[in-house]
């Protein structure tokens, strides 16, 4: 399941600390967090891939990662020009074996802590768009976040992508514009 979620305006993530607090991406702590820590290393790790792995399906033609995995080192969290956190993924020597490789931070897919020990299992945690005080617009009065491209393509594509999106709407049923907005026609019911 794919699940993009709208925080409201005191909860959005607006800054490099408010990310940090809800997702990372690195190897917890096997004693302070065994719990959390067991479920990374079962469900949270990239790969193996690239030259460790050629028939990973992530590998392009020339057997590197597409997913772009193993992320660098990064010393802190940080935002690109396009609307991406660039999370933290610390250079601190923690190596731990893995489907048979020893993998490092940069293999560490972001997660909610939380969710991840809550539930027990894979659930890839993103930002897609943050704040930019230097991005807002004025139309008519109104202040408008002007979003990057990349950052609004990112979170719209798994929503619009075919058979397996879904409508929820918390307030209000509408069961004529729920089948309207859920409906897939696929290859054989168009070629019928």
């Amino acid at each position: 399941m794919h699940l993009l979620i709208f925080l409201e305006e005191e909860h959005k993530l607006y800054s490099v600390a408010a990310v940090d607090s809800c997702i990372r991406a690195y190897w917890p702590d096997p004693e302070t967090e065994p719990q959390l820590f067991a479920i990374v290393k079962q469900v949270m790790v990239h790969g193996p891939c690239g030259g460790m792995n050629p028939r990973a399906p992530c590998n392009d033609e020339k057997n590197r990662c597409m997913k772009k995995y193993p992320r660098s080192f990064q010393d802190g969290t940080t935002m690109d020009e396009e609307g991406y956190p660039i999370y933290h993924h610390p250079n601190d020597g923690r190596e731990y074996i893995v489907r048979g490789v020893k993998v490092h931070n940069g293999y560490i897919v972001p997660h909610n802590p939380y969710l991840s020990v809550r539930y027990q299992c894979h659930i890839n945690v993103e930002c897609a768009v943050r704040y930019c005080p230097s991005c807002f617009i004025r139309f008519g009065g109104f202040t408008e976040m002007q979003f990057r491209f990349a950052s609004v393509k990112y979170i719209h594509k798994y929503i619009f992508k075919g058979h397996d999106r879904t409508s929820l709407e918390v307030e209000g049923h509408d069961e004529i514009r729920e089948h309207i907005d859920g409906r897939f026609i696929g290859a054989s019911k168009g070629v019928w």
